[in-house]
């Protein structure tokens, strides 16, 4: 590994990191495979080395990899991040979001929630870069672009009182308990060895099922898969489905 280098990275050894918060409609998406297919590909993806998992996390690029597989790339051009920790290569990757992104509102509130809560305020501020006011402006204008018209009129009617980050995620953490079932896009994504699957669209009782899980997960430092696994394996065990054998490694 050579940090802060471009390096040649084969795509099987890529993951996407499920804390980005770039968004991305899909007229654009569609441009940018075009544009790849066209032109080449031309800007390295910023990726971070997951040592748990044994791939590198793109910490910078989910758009250009998942545009890179339907093109059927093999390999991507890389440059790996220096981070102290995976936290750092996530709130990097929600401050590139800020200064040139199209944030996930959803998605960038719980991550900064999570932050905040154990890293406190300031530091948080520090690890996103965001503390004039500039940033801050920009940061409101992005989240409310990707809102439903419903909630956007709430948010507008909020939108003074936002003199901070913090007042930010609480105004949208208050909108998605009120509007969440009005968010047309929740997907749960099934992937292994770096590539997807599955993809199961999630109605909103599937959501809030799916994250009152992650959050006892959280809560209690357990491993969502194997809680998943042992969810699937009482459904086939009840409908006299033969378990798959566990494989080693």
């Amino acid at each position: 590994m050579i940090n802060g280098k471009i390096v040649i990275i084969p795509m099987d050894q890529l993951i996407r990191m499920r804390e980005n918060a770039n968004a991305m409609d899909d007229p654009t998406f569609a441009d940018l495979v075009a544009k790849i297919d066209k032109r080449g590909f031309d800007q390295p993806l910023k990726v971070w080395w997951n040592d748990i998992i044994k791939k590198y996390e793109i910490v910078k690029g989910n758009h250009r990899y998942e545009a890179s597989k339907i093109l059927k790339a093999t390999e991507l051009p890389c440059i790996i991040g220096e981070y102290e920790s995976r936290d750092e290569a996530i709130a990097d990757s929600m401050s590139d979001n800020i200064t040139t992104g199209s944030i996930d509102p959803e998605i960038f509130t719980q991550n900064y929630s999570r932050l905040v809560a154990q890293y406190g305020d300031e530091k948080v501020e520090e690890m996103l870069m965001i503390k004039n006011k500039k940033s801050l402006d920009g940061l409101i204008k992005q989240a409310r672009e990707h809102l439903p018209p419903d909630m956007k009129k709430a948010f507008d009617e909020a939108k003074n009182d936002i003199k901070n980050i913090d007042d930010l995620a609480e105004i949208l953490q208050k909108l998605f308990a009120e509007f969440g079932h009005t968010v047309p896009y929740n997907f749960m994504f099934f992937t292994f060895g770096g590539a997807t699957h599955i993809t199961v669209t999630m109605d909103k009782r599937l959501k809030e099922q799916v994250d009152k899980i992650a959050e006892i997960c959280y809560r209690d430092k357990l491993n969502m898969t194997i809680e998943f696994q042992k969810a699937l394996d009482l459904y086939m065990t009840e409908h006299k489905i033969p378990l798959i054998p566990e494989t080693q490694g």
